[in-house]
């Protein structure tokens, strides 16, 4: 199962670093030790270091409340700690929760607790079988079996993890968090009618979810009856109700363009670009396209100035050459292509346009140096203006030369007699 932007969306919804007392929640009240008791009520609420020094200080004989409590304090702390130290800490809660299940096989938490450690390290197959261990679809909590759901649908158990989700549905019609993994599962499936109907019944009930009408959104960008139009309402949904999300606000942008409406897809960029200098560089980009394909040239080139040369992208550099080419401001033009060049640039037109920049600035050595580079690559674009700039330059022979490569490689050009006319 492949699991797209769409359902990855959802899923992202079931954290695995969740507070790890789903299980303990509906356990049946246990009879412990008082100085157990009286470590575990110092522990409620503390925050995880402080429940670890507690835990870690307990003096009394082993029991598997206390090292369920440390595991737990361990994975959470793991959330706050700079990325190099998690895994010492996720090690040090598998070791805890092993020793709670040694202690007392029957303790669902710690063995979920296993499953979690596998999860938070994306061992998803590990925490698949810790949790097939320790839990039944017939009487799990809400969240341990949306976390069970979870894992099967990352681990790409596809077919596990839609019949555990039926199991859900029918013993909880009333928990969205069902239906939106089922709508996941759709997605990821590409099964789009069915996520379409799946996520207006969503939609139905948290019409102020903006996580479902992204997801509307892109179950109409695919196949079947969806349509972009629909599409792009739904995205507008979404931004209206999370305005800060840049996602989605590139996203809407993104769709007016790809459907002619450059206008709106600029309006929409807008509120992005106070500062454009500090803006995303990317929306920045986004919104001088948006400007171009709207006729707003001086707008387009004044946003993409704006953007450190640093940040600017391939695009970027070469949507402001090319504005700066029409407005015939050759010297940016050139120093725009020239930062793409400097990157290494794979396309050989580029090169070869790179080339008619020099050439119109009346730099004929790099014109040829760049045509030359081209044209040693089989670009027909850059042979012939190297042919032709030969020709200019009054270096008929070599002209006559390259022409002829040309000639070789595409003799069913209409073109051709108009060269051979220029170049005798």
């Amino acid at each position: 199962m492949k699991l797209t932007t769409v359902s990855m969306l959802l899923l992202a919804a079931m954290s695995v670093s969740s507070p790890l007392t789903w299980a303990e929640d509906q356990a049946p009240p246990r009879t412990v030790p008082i100085a157990v008791a009286q470590v575990l009520n110092q522990v409620r609420g503390a925050d995880p270091a402080t429940a670890e020094t507690l835990l870690l200080a307990y003096a009394g004989p082993p029991h598997a409340l206390i090292s369920l409590a440390l595991g737990n304090a361990h994975l959470q702390r793991s959330d706050s700690v700079p990325e190099a130290e998690r895994p010492a800490l996720w090690a040090a809660a598998a070791q805890a929760y092993a020793q709670a299940t040694q202690l007392d096989p029957t303790l669902v938490a710690a063995r979920l607790g296993v499953a979690r450690c596998a999860a938070v390290r994306g061992e998803w197959a590990a925490a698949v079988a810790a949790c097939s261990a320790c839990l039944s679809p017939d009487t799990a909590a809400v969240l341990d079996l949306a976390f069970f759901i979870d894992c099967a649908a990352r681990a790409g158990d596809s077919r596990l993890a839609a019949n555990l989700v039926s199991h859900a549905i029918i013993r909880h019609p009333g928990e969205t968090v069902f239906r939106r993994q089922e709508l996941a599962l759709l997605a990821a499936a590409e099964r789009w009618e069915e996520a379409r109907a799946a996520v207006l019944a969503l939609l139905a009930a948290t019409p102020v979810d903006a996580d479902i009408w992204r997801t509307y959104a892109g179950a109409n960008a695919h196949g079947g009856s969806g349509n972009a139009e629909t599409s792009r309402i739904a995205l507008e949904a979404a931004l209206l109700i999370q305005p800060d999300d840049r996602s989605t606000r590139r996203a809407l942008a993104e769709a007016q363009l790809a459907a002619g409406q450059a206008p709106a897809a600029l309006a929409t960029l807008q509120p992005a670009l106070a500062d454009p200098s500090t803006a995303d560089p990317l929306l920045v980009e986004l919104a001088a396209r948006a400007a171009a394909d709207a006729d707003q040239r001086a707008v387009a080139r004044t946003l993409l100035n704006a953007v450190p040369s640093a940040k600017r992208s391939r695009a970027g550099l070469l949507l402001a050459a090319r504005l700066a080419a029409q407005d015939n401001d050759l010297a940016a033009a050139d120093e725009a292509v020239a930062l793409v060049l400097t990157q290494g640039e794979p396309d050989q037109t580029v090169i070869a346009w790179a080339g008619s920049l020099a050439e119109r600035r009346g730099d004929a050595p790099r014109a040829e140096a760049l045509y030359r580079q081209a044209d040693a690559q089989a670009c027909g674009m850059a042979t012939v203006r190297l042919a032709l700039l030969l020709q200019r330059l009054g270096r008929h022979d070599e002209a006559q030369l390259a022409l002829a490569r040309y000639r070789a490689a595409h003799p069913d050009d209409n073109q051709l007699p108009i060269y051979e006319q220029v170049i005798k």
